[in-house]
């Protein structure tokens, strides 16, 4: 869910790589990923911007009655979802290539 929200080009939910790699590598620091958790990445950035897709959509077409909720655009996450689809976040990706 990080990758999807945190490293993000907000206007377009394109994958920012810079961000990503900064993100990864301090993620990998404490915990780096098992080869099975990089083989999946992709498909699960992409249920986690479904997930996120369809809970803000069901927030606002079905709200609940409560003082604090505030349903969010679901057009956001449907962007990421789109973007991850057509770009899949990969493994290799997530290591900054030396020049």
């Amino acid at each position: 869910m990080c990758l999807n929200d945190w490293c993000i080009d907000l206007a377009t939910g394109a994958q920012d790589l810079a961000r990503t790699q900064a993100f990864m590598a301090a993620y990998t620091e404490v915990r780096p990923l098992q080869a099975q958790e990089r083989t999946l990445l992709p498909a699960m950035a992409r249920a986690g911007a479904l997930r996120f897709w369809i809970s803000r959509l069901w927030d606002m077409h079905l709200p609940r009655e409560a003082a604090v909720l505030q349903a969010h655009d679901p057009g956001h996450f449907e962007r990421v979802l789109r973007q991850r689809i057509a770009h899949p976040v990969t493994a290799d990706q997530l290591t900054p290539t030396s020049p």
